[in-house]
Formats: structure tokens, C-alpha cells, sequence
């Protein structure tokens, strides 16, 4: 049989769509339950078997993942929740100004880790550590598997898996990877 893994962005919240930091309670949009109820729809004719769902439990992926229809089939795991900011914009009111002017990937690694640990946020290593114990889970697993996450979680990933760096996931996208041919296709299916 063979696997793949379809991670999925939540669809739009609140604060995407205002640009401002979230918490563990921001809520999706009415353009996000619309994206939701869409993907449900491309999902189902594109693969409609499932064979395990993975959601985090913030309420943004909890609730994609209940219009897609796998709140009660999927897990609410603890390991693919977002990247912890701890107080960055409340200590750095300027900090996602400074980190958007960065030129290269490692210059804005630099400084977005640097301001993290300043106010005890998730830096880097502790990401990849949390991701790299959620892929050896899912190693385990055969079959077509959902994971309902976050941008930094799934850019994580990919890094991990293959190498990339600093690339955007768009909200309600699905970055498909089939783990046997270390292969994967960014859907970007933000409409």
C-alpha cells in the first residue's frame, strides 16, 4: 500500500486575516469555513479514502478539521500545534516589521530565533525536535494520512524531509508528501 501524507494549513482566522498575532482560540473566518467546506469537497474526490486524520487542537485546525469532517475520526495532537511566539509582539512591537526586511532565509532565522528566546518562545531546534518526533510517529503509518497544522509546523517538515527552506504555505493549502519516492506537491488551495 502505499502512503502519503497530506498536510493542510488551517484555513483563514481571524488573525491571518487581520495580520496580528493568534493565540490558541483564534477562530477561522467565514472565508475560512467557505475554503473549509470547499476542500472537503476536493479532498473527497481526490482521495477518499483516509486512513488516520492528525489535527493540533487550537481551534483554528479544530475547526477545519470538524468542517472537513474529521473531528471525531482524527486525533488532536499535541506535537503539530504552532510554533510558540511567547510575548514577541507584545516585547518587539516592531519584531514582524524587522523580521519581513530580512534578505535571506538564514538572516531571518537569525534574528526570528534571536527575539524568540528573548521572550521564551519556540525557538528553531525545539520546532525541529517536535517535528521530528510527529514524522517518526507517522513513519509508523501506512496509507492516505491527514495532518490539519500550521505554516511554520509543515515548513518545518519539509525542511526536515527535504531540504526547504522558508517557504510560504498558504492558509487551507496541502502539501502532499509521499514518503517512499521523497516526493512532495504544494497545492495551494487558497481560493
Amino acid at each position: 500500500m502505499s502512503t502519503r501524507w497530506i498536510f493542510i494549513r488551517h484555513c483563514e482566522s481571524i488573525a491571518n486575516k487581520y495580520n496580528v498575532p493568534s493565540d490558541f482560540n483564534t477562530p477561522i473566518t467565514k472565508k475560512g469555513i467557505k475554503q473549509s467546506m470547499d476542500l472537503r469537497e476536493y479532498l473527497s474526490n481526490n482521495w477518499p479514502n483516509i486512513d488516520k486524520v492528525f489535527y493540533s487542537p487550537m481551534m483554528r485546525a479544530k475547526q477545519t478539521a470538524k468542517i472537513l469532517g474529521y473531528e471525531h475520526s482524527g486525533v488532536p495532537c499535541d506535537d503539530i500545534v504552532e510554533r510558540a511566539n511567547g510575548s514577541l509582539s507584545a516585547a518587539f512591537p516592531n519584531a514582524y516589521r524587522r523580521l519581513a526586511a530580512c534578505k535571506t532565509p538564514e538572516e531571518y532565522a537569525k534574528l526570528h530565533n534571536t527575539l524568540l528566546r528573548a521572550v521564551g518562545g519556540e525557538c528553531d531546534d525545539a520546532l525541529t525536535n517536535r517535528c521530528c518526533k510527529f514524522i517518526k510517529r507517522l513513519r509508523k503509518l501506512s496509507g492516505n494520512i491527514i495532518i490539519i497544522t500550521h505554516g511554520d509546523f509543515i515548513e518545518s517538515v519539509l525542511n526536515e524531509l527535504i531540504g526547504i527552506k522558508r517557504i510560504n504555505i498558504a492558509n487551507c493549502s496541502l502539501t502532499v508528501y509521499l514518503p517512499n519516492e521523497h516526493e512532495f506537491e504544494l497545492i495551494n488551495y487558497t481560493q
